[in-house]
Parts: C-alpha cells; structure tokens; sequence
C-alpha cells in the first residue's frame, strides 16, 4: 500500500459521479422505475408481527375500479391494480379479520417499567458483550459504588423516499429481475432465490439510488413482497410494491426499545475501579437473523454497540446484553445501539464530574487513554470556546468511538418554560484515522448530528397490545429545518486506517444535549427522547 505521502486522490474532494443527475433530475430512485405491463401493489400488513389474515372481504375489493386481484399472503393482504389511486381505493374499503400473535398484549410503556425492573435483577441472565479486567472484583474492592438509569424508545426509520421494490419473475417462475433501491442487493437476491426455490445466479438485482436508507433499506422484505407477487400474478407480470408512509410506520423495522443500568465503583480517591453497563431489550438480530444470533451465541451488535469503553482509562468494565422477547418488529438503525448506548456511558460521566467537582472536558481528558482521542476532545473544546460563560444557554461535551473513529461533539442549547430545548450550536471534531475525502465527511457528519439531535429531542415510536400508535409526521415529530442549530464539523484524520463514518456523528449527540441541558438548569434527563413533558418535569425534579 502506498504511504499516505504519495497519495493523488485519497485525500482530496474529488467530485461525486451522482451530483449531476441529482442536481438535473435524471436521477432513478427506486419509485422512478417503470416497466412495460406493469401493475402497482400495496399491502396490509398485519397490525402485529407474526398475526395472519383471517378473513377477508375480497369481493366487494373486487368492485372497486381498476383492482386486478386481492391476494392474501401469510403477514397481510396484497391488492393489485393498474394505479397506484385503485389500489388505494381498495385498500379503503378492505376489512381483514387477523389472528392472534405474539405481540398482542406488548404495551411500550408498560414495558419500560419492566424493562427497568429486569435491569437491576442481578438474576436475569444476561450476554456479556464485550468486557475488560475483572468487573466482580473491581465491584468487590470498591469503596463506593454509585448507579444509574436510562431509558430509550422505539425510532422509526423517517426514511423520505417511501420503501418501494420492482420484479418481474419470468413465467416458469425459476428467475427474476429485480429493481430497488436497496441497502443489500445480495441479501435481496439471495432471499429471492429462497423464495422462488431457484439459483441465486437467476435472480438479477438493478440497485437505484436510494432516498434514505438508514438501515431499514438492509432488510429485504418490501423486495420480497414484489418477487411473491410477481410470481402469484404469474406470466412474467412486472408487479411494483410501494408503502404509504402510514403503511411504513405501522410495519416499521424498529430501533429497540431498552433500558439501562450503570454501576459504577469508585476507590476512596474517587477513581474509577468498576463499570458494568447491563442493556435490556429486545435483539434486533434475533429478528432479522436468528440464525445470526445463534453463531453469535447472543451477541447482537445491533443492540449493543457502543457499551463499550475502551478509551477510558477504567480497569474493569463490563457490558451485559438481558435480552426480551415482545414480538416488536426490529432493524437496525442509523448508529445502531450507539444511539443510545452513548448517552447511557456518556450522561454518566458527566455526572460523575460534577460528584467529583471537576470540568466536565478535564474528567474525560484524564480518563482517556490514547492521545488521539484527547487531541479530539481538545479540538471540540476549542472550537465551542468551552471555557466561555454563556448568558441564557450553556454547553453540554460527550466522547464517542464507533468503528473505530474517535469523535466528540458539543452542544448549545436553552430551554424554555415549557421544556422545549433549542440547540443553537453544535461543535464536532471526528478522527476517521484517514480522510479520504474530507467534504464528504464534513457533509455525511452534519446529516449525523441533524439525525441524532431528532432522535434525542423528538423521535418516539409507542406501541399499545402490539400495534403501532404513530402513523405519519405529524405524530412522529422529526427535525425540521427551524429545528436545525448552526452546525461546525473539524475533520481531524491523524493516521493509521480510513474509518467507517457513515454513522460515527450521531452517537454524541443525545449526551451532549443531556449534559448541557443539566449544565443549564439542573434537570437529569435520563429518558429519550428529551420531550418538553419530560424535561418539564425533570426540571421540578
């Protein structure tokens, strides 16, 4: 490999090839596909995974202009039509009769309670995902041992193209072509080979540029859903699948829900001699890929990445996954469990500073261990003028690894009298070790911290006897762009190897605004999102 001396592109802002056709319009997304004889499809899922349609009122469907065909599938219902309006038209008048499934009586809210009740239940068994030392004993010898809580909800995807797929199975049903706008197209020929008991090497995948993706475009169910119907039609009928935005969220893949429990133990100098971060929730692995988790023996990185702290300097730590079962509909989702795994460790932390009277940057700076992450950290003290007295907003720090990239990010936020935060600034410095090209970084960083800010302040997915409450967005409140603060990324690349940073921007996020909001005003939010209710309330707390 080349020293990074000699290098002519790496490292330079070379243009993007897919600017052009974004900015003209000749783009294709997958919901641009169109094919010669083809009908359009929209489903009913069932309202909670794994129930089946019981019954249903095909022939009045069958009435409604421009329907071809009603098809029952073991997860829903599939109306065909010419039009995208006719197979909205039948789907307003379907009645489906659903079985009984797992998932019935799951009620999120109800379920945090208990989520949080396993947490501090030393005899639930957990899998221990990653650890360092010997956490038993560093516990043991602890002069004082102090815990914590933490909770996060349901995120929903909030993808804007909606999830669409394209195919055509030739007539024997033995091969495919496919179309789609896909995180995975060899998950997605792989799974259509399975379904149409054929030969990978038969199934073509056409990747469009994607609209969103955000590890819900991973999973290859709305490519199936095409592939199935496509092969019922029969006769080489290209079908295309699209979801509402309403069908998207009631049978959304989400972000689990979890709950939190950090011990911490301290010697009689305050210095940290034991951490054990026990995460409750459901395995979003054990959904997707259950075969996955089995060689894994447990370890879902989807859930618990993140828990880990190899940074600090801490001689004993331990990250412990006690996994639920409730039927919820699972995927991974942007930053995976670093989402909220970060603003667990990282409100912690800041804690922990303000016990021991200490800056907030100058705990972390003497607890990390590698001059690589401290010359990050320093980097965003500087650019956020940390030591700068603000009148009516205050900051708030948090430190994060993921796949390997250093990253720390700042927070500036005020709070009004009804709860509601406004982040006015937000100050990241991220090491990919290797910069090869620094604009695309700086822009993919920004979108992280506008996904993150949504998920801390926002984003929530209720779920009530197995069934989705939200719909679209006007009840899954995401960013707009008034919400938006001033942005500022410093790509800081110190050597070594390129890191993945298509994600690494979003872990800090909730804990910065966490640890700046008690900065402000003295309020623990330890449940996201940090709605104005509850930061109302943990502001009279």
């Amino acid at each position: 490999v080349k020293n990074e001396s000699n290098y002519r592109l790496l490292g330079t802002d070379v243009g993007r090839v897919d600017v052009p056709s974004k900015t003209d319009g000749s783009a294709q997304y997958g919901m641009d596909v169109q094919i010669d004889g083809m009908v359009y499809a929209s489903i009913q899922r069932s309202p909670v995974s794994k129930a089946k349609p019981v019954s249903v009122n095909d022939a009045e469907i069958m009435k409604v202009k421009g329907v071809k065909r009603v098809i029952k599938l073991p997860y829903g219902v599939a109306i065909i039509g010419d039009t995208v309006e006719a197979t909205k038209n039948g789907r307003d008048v379907l009645d489906v009769k659903w079985s009984k499934a797992l998932g019935n009586t799951f009620t999120s809210e109800k379920a945090m309670g208990e989520y949080l009740k396993t947490a501090g239940d030393a005899a639930r068994k957990a899998v221990t995902w990653k650890s360092k030392g010997d956490v038993a004993a560093g516990m043991k010898g602890a002069a004082k041992v102090e815990t914590f809580e933490y909770t996060s909800e349901h995120n929903y995807h909030a993808q804007m193209e909606p999830m669409n797929a394209t195919a055509q199975v030739s007539a024997d049903g033995k091969s495919a072509e496919i179309w789609a706008s896909t995180q995975g197209p060899t998950i997605a020929q792989l799974v259509s080979a399975k379904v149409l008991k054929t030969s990978p090497a038969k199934i073509r995948v056409h990747s469009q540029l994607i609209g969103g993706g955000f590890g819900r475009r991973a999973q290859p169910d709305f490519v199936v859903d095409a592939v199935l119907l496509s092969k019922i039609m029969g006769g080489g009928t290209p079908v295309k699948v699209i979801y509402s935005r309403e069908d998207d969220v009631a049978a959304g893949r989400m972000r689990p829900m979890t709950a939190h429990k950090i011990d911490v133990g301290m010697d009689q100098d305050g210095k940290i001699v034991g951490w054990k971060h026990r995460v409750v929730g459901e395995s979003a692995i054990g959904y997707t890929n259950p075969g996955r988790l089995k060689k894994s023996k447990g370890k879902d990185v989807l859930v618990m990445a993140g828990s880990e702290i190899p940074y600090y300097g801490i001689p004993n730590w331990a990250a412990d996954h006690v996994h639920e079962k409730r039927g919820a509909r699972l995927s991974a989702w942007r930053g995976i469990g670093a989402g909220y795994t970060k603003f667990a460790s990282e409100a912690t932390i800041d804690k922990l500073a303000a016990a021991a009277k200490t800056d907030p940057v100058d705990y972390r700076m003497a607890l990390l261990n590698n001059d690589k992450a401290k010359n990050v950290l320093k980097a965003v003290a500087e650019m956020s003028d940390w030591k700068r007295k603000r009148k009516g907003t205050a900051l708030g720090v948090s430190f994060s690894e993921l796949h390997g990239a250093h990253v720390a990010g700042v927070a500036e936020v005020s709070v009004d009298s009804e709860g509601k935060i406004k982040v006015h600034n937000f100050w990241m410095a991220i090491d990919p070790g290797i910069a090869l090209q620094p604009d695309n970084i700086v822009a993919q960083t920004e979108s992280n911290i506008i996904y993150g800010l949504s998920q801390s302040i926002k984003e929530q997915v209720t779920i009530e006897d197995g069934e989705v409450q939200q719909s679209n967005f006007h009840d899954y409140e995401v960013f707009r762009m008034a919400d938006v603060p001033n942005i500022e990324v410093k790509v800081m690349p110190q050597g070594g190897i390129p890191r993945g940073i298509g994600e690494t921007g979003l872990p800090p996020t909730a804990g910065a605004v966490a640890n700046a909001v008690r900065a402000l005003n003295g309020a623990d939010l330890t449940q996201m999102p940090f709605t104005p209710e509850r930061v109302k309330a943990a502001m009279k707390g």
